[in-house]
């Protein structure tokens, strides 16, 4: 029986499709919105530790209603490492992970950690929200055990709001130190 893997190109879901017909979360509004984030961005998404993987990095996220109605939006906060193809081929070539098909596997492009939404925001009006991150936020599956890890790595962190537009996303590095640690290991078969 074959599996359904789907890492394998042209790929699944939001996390792998390389070519959607609209961005996940398009068309969740009848108005628009503007996300930014104070600058400086957060210094401590620069050092999160592994050793304590639920350490808070807090991100204010400032949504302005710029349309001409009054509604509600639905922030998205994804994460992507920031590996090569060659790095993810490395990584799951060490791990051991194969594919029998011989097919291409797709690195994720994008993994969804949280989400917040504002209800009846005003037309012409500003408000913030806070997004938690933490390393174990950025946690991904170890391809061979399947084990939910929090490792070393770089990471972008996508703050968007589905509309598929520059004024509706917003991206901030992010960087995971310390030795792996596993979260969440995979059930065993009984």
């Amino acid at each position: 029986m074959a599996m359904h893997d789907l890492r394998v190109a042209p790929g699944r879901t939001y996390r792998y499709h390389r070519d959607p017909l609209f961005s996940f979360g398009s068309g969740l509004s009848l108005t628009t919105f503007a996300l930014s984030v104070p600058e400086p961005q957060p210094s401590c998404l620069r050092s999160l530790q592994t050793s304590t993987a639920t350490a808070v990095c807090s991100v204010a996220v400032t949504v302005e209603n710029t349309g001409k109605t009054d509604g509600d939006v639905v922030v998205l906060a994804y994460f992507r490492n920031t590996r090569s193809e060659q790095d993810w081929a490395a990584r799951r070539a060490r791990q051991g992970v194969r594919n029998p098909d011989g097919r291409q596997l797709l690195t994720p492009q994008r993994q969804l950690f949280d989400f917040t939404r504002l209800h009846d925001v005003k037309a012409g009006s500003r408000q913030s929200i806070t997004f938690n991150v933490t390393a174990s936020s950025v946690a991904e599956v170890d391809e061979k055990s399947g084990d939910l890890v929090s490792e070393q790595g770089q990471y972008e962190l996508h703050f968007d709001d589905g509309s598929g537009t520059a004024e509706g996303a917003l991206a901030m590095s992010a960087s995971v130190d310390g030795a792996t640690v596993v979260l969440e290991p995979f059930p065993s078969k009984v």
